[in-house]
């Protein structure tokens, strides 16, 4: 009798795992098919009819503008697909060109686009006013009870700019907080044993110190001071204030609406169906005005190059598959590369977040194929490099530096664009390239390295954990999560980083010929400079976006006649079919929060546990 009851208590949990686990195979197969769903109708939004005359774009500034697409998740939103930084710059671009649209109105809301990226979107919307077409932009604050520096910094590039009454100008100046927590840490019995190179490269400074250097202080305050002055120029420029102005405006902020208008900050106080009445007006009445939203706008584009976008598509995957009859057509493309987040080897996939800040990871794999795709490719006679990184891995970075200077072997014309952050492992990947574009505000240099480990032996102890640790090799403890480094272990350590920062100094000497005594005593040490700064340096050779880099690209490629030259994004997107089929084959990331803990502490080993920051170049 209890055999038997004890055989059908089994089979009853085995009946409720099985029924838990097609329970979850059902629910990816479902999340599957929307995700199919999703796809097939922004399929169908490719055939939006073309705009009529008196079009105006519209769009609202709002969450992010991100440089690339993030892969089908259960945290990403299931039915949006949010426009890409340089997606909405090509259609704004395209639409300046284009006769029917008469102008772009706007919302802002908050928002985490960067100071870079403002400046990118800045100088688009410029160059589309400089058509002849009109800009207005609505806010019913800018910063409201919070900071609206960069909020406004946008909207001041606008021809006129809306308030909301009773809403207010916040423009109350750059401010910048750094949290400290080693004596949090201590409490918890948590040591980060870590190492830098050199005394400015100071990421770990808040887990192992409970104030900043003097380097850190410095290099901060010059940061924030150049990017507010950036700002402050900025505001002044498209006000048609002075800096003095607008610096005294900023030290009485935040603002009133009626004190905003006086100060002509602002046009206009009033609703958004009053802005979009007076773009009505502007754009020839509101019986022939008609609104488009740019992501429709961009889709239109897409149709419009071709005669469909599967055909498009089609020409497209062609266009990468080199035959013997294309190697000798004539040379007459730019290929595209986007690499963004935290550098790291291995696949992106397989590693969802970065182990120190936890943004998006890029992979030197994928970004090494595409530029082994582009080179190999004939018809390519210039790359441009879309970099929006922090750093990360030194070998990783290393990886992706090889194939750049393997392009360049081959006759290819390495251009960098840096959007908002080319630092540390993002500087080591540009340093040789044959031109760098930065963005005023861009984050870059940082030439350092640090490394180490954190150590929760103190953590175990408060607990009442024991570990038992065996170890067969003189340093096989080295990475132990237990203890710290005792001298021998810190001695290799350090030598490993001492390796590492020479390589990283003698790759920035040789690619922007800057002796390395300059680098090491001025430049580097982990420093971290903002593009202006960096191009007053040598760090960079020009101010400017993607748009810049790619117009000098098309030059290089064809002086003569550069806007014959093609652009081509490598590896080429993926068909509608092929993101069905891909999502159908491999379902949806469920973003399980134990393996994503697991996989950012890289470098953890398998038998002891041990978090090991191994050398990194962020």
């Amino acid at each position: 009798m209890t055999n038997n009851l004890k055989h059908s208590s089994f089979t009853k949990k085995l009946g409720r795992y099985a029924l838990r686990f097609f329970t979850a195979i059902g629910m990816m197969v479902f999340i599957s098919f929307i995700f199919a769903f999703v796809t097939l109708n922004r399929i169908g939004q490719v055939g939006n009819p073309e705009p009529s005359n008196h079009t105006v774009l519209t769009y609202t500034f709002e969450n992010s503008l991100p440089e690339v697409s993030p892969p089908p998740s259960i945290s990403s939103p299931l039915l949006s697909s949010p426009l890409l930084l340089q997606e909405f710059i090509t259609a704004l671009d395209a639409a300046a060109d284009d006769p029917k649209v008469t102008g772009f109105i706007a919302r802002i809301k908050p928002n985490t686009i960067s100071i870079a990226q403002v400046q990118e979107l800045r100088a688009a919307i410029k160059r589309f006013q400089a058509s002849g077409k009109f800009t207005f932009v609505f806010a019913p604050a800018f910063g409201d009870f919070s900071n609206g520096m960069k909020d406004y910094y946008l909207g001041s590039a606008f021809d006129e700019v809306w308030l909301q009454p009773i809403g207010n100008v916040s423009i109350t100046g750059l401010s910048g907080q750094l949290p400290f927590f080693k004596e949090t840490l201590d409490k918890l019995g948590i040591h980060a044993d870590m190492m830098a190179r050199a005394e400015y490269k100071t990421a770990v400074e808040p887990m192992t110190r409970n104030t900043p250097s003097k380097e850190n202080e410095e290099m901060t305050r010059r940061l924030l001071s150049d990017l507010n002055a950036q700002m402050v120029a900025g505001m002044a420029d498209s006000r048609k204030l002075s800096n003095t102005e607008i610096a005294t405006l900023i030290d009485n902020a935040p603002l009133t609406d009626q004190h905003s208008l006086d100060a002509g900050l602002v046009d206009h106080l009033g609703y958004v169906d009053e802005m979009v009445d007076r773009a009505r007006e502007e754009a020839g009445g509101k019986d022939v005005a008609k609104f488009w939203e740019i992501d429709l706008y961009y889709n239109y584009m897409l149709g419009k190059e071709d005669e469909g976008l599967a055909a498009k598509l089609e020409e497209r995957q062609k266009s990468f598959d080199e035959t013997e009859e294309t190697k000798d057509i004539p040379v007459s493309r730019v290929a595209v590369i986007y690499a963004s987040g935290a550098i790291m080897a291995g696949d992106s996939n397989d590693v969802m977040l970065a182990p120190i800040g936890g943004g998006p990871v890029l992979s030197a794999e994928k970004i090494s194929a595409a530029m082994s795709q582009a080179r190999r490719d004939s018809r390519v006679g210039a790359i441009v490099l879309r970099i929006d990184s922090p750093g990360g891995s030194a070998s990783a970075s290393e990886t992706i530096a090889r194939t750049v200077e393997r392009a360049q072997k081959d006759g290819k014309s390495v251009i960098i664009s840096m959007s908002s952050a080319a630092a540390s492992g993002g500087y080591w990947i540009s340093a040789k390239a044959d031109h760098i574009f930065a963005q005023p505000a861009t984050l870059t240099g940082s030439i350092g390295v640090l490394g180490g480990k954190i150590t929760i032996g103190g953590l175990l102890d408060k607990t009442g954990v024991n570990i038992a640790e065996y170890n067969f090799g003189d340093n096989a403890g080295l990475w132990s999560s237990t203890d710290r480094f005792n001298a021998g272990e810190r001695a290799k350590v350090s030598a490993l980083l001492d390796h590492t920062y020479e390589a990283f100094l003698s790759r920035v000497s040789e690619g922007r010929n800057i002796p390395i005594d300059k680098l090491r005593n001025e430049l580097a040490g982990g420093r971290v400079w903002t593009g202006e700064q960096a191009l007053e340096i040598g760090l960079v050779d020009e101010i400017g976006g993607l748009h810049q880099a790619l117009h000098h690209a098309k030059s290089v490629v064809n002086a003569d006649n550069p806007e014959s030259v093609k652009i081509v994004e490598y590896p080429p997107k993926k068909s509608p079919l092929e993101e069905i089929l891909d999502i159908l084959t491999n379902g949806v990331a469920m973003d399980n929060p134990l393996k994503i803990i697991l996989k950012t502490f890289q470098g953890y080993s398998a038998s002891t546990s041990a978090y090991a920051y191994l050398p990194d170049v962020r």
